[in-house]
């Protein structure tokens, strides 16, 4: 059924309407709307698909910018909501609210929604709207949960000490390349000059105290002398009780019925309003692509997200470097077992094991379905033919080599997107949490063997 509009009237192609029975009975198709008033393009979208303010006669968009679709809906709930509470007005009214934040428009808007009731041509109501009040409860406390534990454990974006003034990096970060008009000589350019210890900025003590309290949690005062006044600790982390209390309420929201049937329609929802927009504005997103110069696939930055270091070299290039230490570094000792110090070649003598003897299937590092929802069998594949003494001396950070051959490969895969020039890289590395000085000998890796790239 087409939209209908008080301003109606069936338009030619250079925008003058013409008065006809559809114009009468208040009805504007959707190719006349296209070619009366409004340009193809997400502004086209937007007026087809706006909100819509009911007045108590007619509903009009082309002059206040709502939308035909949202006056028919509204026409069409004023028909079925005649001598009961018109709940569709109610949320047509809420959604035309736009002075939110951007970042929060989809949480808000999920609120707004839930105040509503879906109305449908054969029944008065598919759904009650206690069921939906309460879905719509049930979502907005969890949102404020995540909001809540993110400002417990400093994670909002206005806390990160990065974007706040005064905050030195070093070594300081390459400019943006839109903005880099200086082209640096990389061949030039040594490790040394890359990173300075000495250069660095070492923070001094910090005087405030940490104390364990007595529900098993670290406080944090601001000096000894706060603490001994009895003021509070300036950590706000929640008590044992507390979290598991929210924890559970988050996982029973998870599982309920109702809300997966709500949210599934959601994305049901928003996957038609996609593909509805892919045909309005291809072809125009595409002409748009087109005119932006020297920027295509190749040639456009790409970033590889929480891409465990271990994991950073393919299997070729952790078997060539492998080869290629035991011919160059055979003699070399590289672990300790059971008291005695093994070079490289009396640890493949006890693998039974000689260089030729290694290949890709050898080294069993590939992960196949079987390692899928098996976190056990995934943690396996990081072990060399199976064995953790190759793992310790190769792709560990601390070992009998403080992590020589680690830092040699990670660099080996930095140059490799450095010469890719527009592929970028974060790289992850695990802390076990088996020592107190296990961040000290970590950052010590990284310091001593220069491990750095702007890549």
């Amino acid at each position: 059924m087409p939209p209908r509009s008080s301003q109606g009237g069936s338009a030619s192609a250079s925008g003058t309407s013409t008065p006809t029975n559809e114009h009468e009975q208040g009805i504007m198709t959707y190719n006349a709307l296209a070619g009366a008033s409004l340009e193809a393009g997400p502004s086209f979208v937007n007026a087809y698909f706006g909100s819509a303010q009911p007045t108590a006669g007619s509903v009009s968009h082309q002059n206040s910018g709502q939308g035909p679709a949202a006056a028919a809906v509204v026409k069409s709930h004023r028909g079925l909501g005649q001598g009961g509470t018109d709940h569709a007005d109610e949320a047509l009214q809420q959604l035309s609210d736009n002075s939110i934040g951007a970042s929060r428009q989809v949480e808000d808007e999920i609120r707004r929604l839930m105040d509503g009731v879906h109305m449908d041509t054969t029944s008065r109501m598919s759904e009650s709207a206690e069921e939906l009040r309460r879905i719509g409860a049930a979502l907005s406390r969890c949102m404020a949960l995540r909001d809540k534990y993110m400002k417990c454990s400093v994670q909002l974006e206005r806390m990160n000490p990065k974007n706040q003034a005064g905050w030195a990096i070093y070594p300081p970060p390459p400019a943006p390349a839109w903005r880099n008009t200086q082209r640096r000589d990389v061949t030039k350019t040594t490790a040394a000059e890359e990173f300075c210890f000495g250069a660095c900025e070492i923070p001094a003590a910090d005087g405030r105290v940490f104390e364990l309290g007595a529900d098993g949690l670290y406080a944090v005062h601001e000096s000894a002398a706060a603490r001994a006044s009895g003021s509070a600790p300036f950590t706000t982390a929640p008590s044992i009780k507390e979290f598991y209390t929210d924890l559970n309420y988050v996982l029973e929201s998870i599982s309920d019925g109702p809300i997966k049937s709500w949210t599934y329609r959601r994305l049901e929802y928003l996957d038609a309003r996609w593909q509805l927009h892919t045909l309005l504005n291809e072809r125009e997103e595409t002409m748009q692509s087109k005119l932006v110069p020297h920027r295509d696939l190749y040639n456009v930055r790409k970033v590889d997200g929480h891409v465990h270091l271990a994991a950073a070299m393919n299997q070729k290039h952790l078997l060539r470097f492998i080869k290629y230490k035991l011919k160059t570094e055979p003699d070399r000792a590289v672990i300790v077992r059971d008291g005695r110090t093994l070079t490289l070649r009396e640890v493949f003598e006890s693998l039974n094991l000689t260089a030729y003897d290694l290949s890709i299937d050898t080294l069993d590092m590939h992960a196949h379905k079987g390692a899928y929802h098996r976190f056990d069998k995934f943690n396996l594949k990081y072990n060399p033919i199976g064995e953790s003494r190759l793992r310790e001396i190769f792709i560990k950070t601390d070992n009998f080599i403080d992590g020589e051959y680690f830092a040699q490969i990670t660099k080996e895969v930095m140059e490799d997107l450095e010469q890719s020039k527009y592929q970028m890289a974060e790289y992850r590395i695990s802390i076990y949490g088996r020592s107190p000085d296990e961040w000290d000998k970590l950052a010590a890796w990284v310091v001593d063997h220069k491990v750095i790239s702007s890549n």
